[in-house]
């Protein structure tokens, strides 16, 4: 009887074990991700979190640049933000930051909507390099995530983004 109960044992603890050990993992990841997540109270940032090939960089001294991340292959994303007027647009923004970009080297720009906010892609250096940008507003703080990095890896950037754009959370 003792080795039957032995066994019946063992065949329940064996699947809670391969069902934990994921779960361990995941609880681990959330943890890596809440260590890894940005957030500004002043300026209602509830979270933003960069995919884990970015690394968090030495904070540069623009008081408009919150956070800098980098990653391997010299591609560099940032999340900026200021107080704007209530009657700000993203498309305001755009319009307004476009001759800077053009002066900064930004070619071939194009814009479309995302829902409320607008997201501008660009090329840089005859296409070595590529910009892809979210502009946003929300409670009168204008919002602009930046990524810019070599051409030749522009779709990975572009997803990339994508994924942190994902978990960006503003507002109280």
């Amino acid at each position: 009887m003792k080795l039957a109960t032995a066994v019946a044992l063992v065949a329940l603890a064996l699947p809670l074990a391969f069902v934990s050990a994921p779960s361990r993992a995941v609880a681990q990841s959330a943890r890596a991700d809440a260590a890894r997540t940005y957030k500004n109270a002043e300026l209602r940032v509830r979270a933003f979190t960069p995919p884990p090939a970015w690394e968090l960089a030495p904070q540069a001294s623009y008081p408009r640049v919150l956070a800098t991340w980098t990653r391997e292959g010299g591609a560099r994303m940032t999340l900026s933000a200021q107080r704007v007027p209530s009657t700000t647009t993203p498309a305001a923004l755009v319009e307004e930051a476009r001759a800077g970009l053009t002066r900064q080297g930004f070619q071939q720009i194009r814009t479309t909507a995302d829902g409320t906010r607008i997201r501008l892609e660009a090329v840089l250096d005859g296409g070595r390099r590529v910009a892809r940008q979210l502009y946003a507003v929300e409670a009168q703080i204008a919002y602009v995530i930046t990524v810019v990095g070599p051409g030749a890896i522009a779709d990975r950037l572009t997803a990339e983004l994508d994924d942190a754009l994902r978990s960006l959370q503003l507002g109280d």
